[in-house]
C-alpha cells in the first residue's frame, strides 16, 4: 500500500494523493490546521490548532477508507 512517507511539514497545507492498482483507485487525503489564539496561552506556553481533514475519492471506482 503507497504511503505519503514520514515528513516535518512547514506548510499550513498538506496534500498526500495515494494510487493503488494502476490508479483505479485514487483518494486525496488534504489536511489544513489553523491556530486558535483564544484558546491558547503563549505566555504559558501552551499553543492549541484546530484541524480539518478532508478525504476526497478522486478515482474512477467506489473506495472504502
Amino acid at each position: 500500500m503507497p504511503r505519503c512517507g514520514s515528513r516535518l511539514a512547514t506548510a499550513r497545507e498538506i496534500v498526500c494523493n495515494a494510487s493503488m492498482e494502476g490508479k483505479q483507485y485514487e483518494i486525496t487525503v488534504r489536511a489544513r490546521s489553523t491556530y486558535v489564539p483564544e484558546q491558547s496561552d503563549e505566555d504559558g506556553g501552551r499553543f492549541v490548532f484546530a484541524y480539518t481533514i478532508t478525504i476526497t475519492n478522486t478515482g474512477t471506482v467506489a473506495a472504502q477508507v
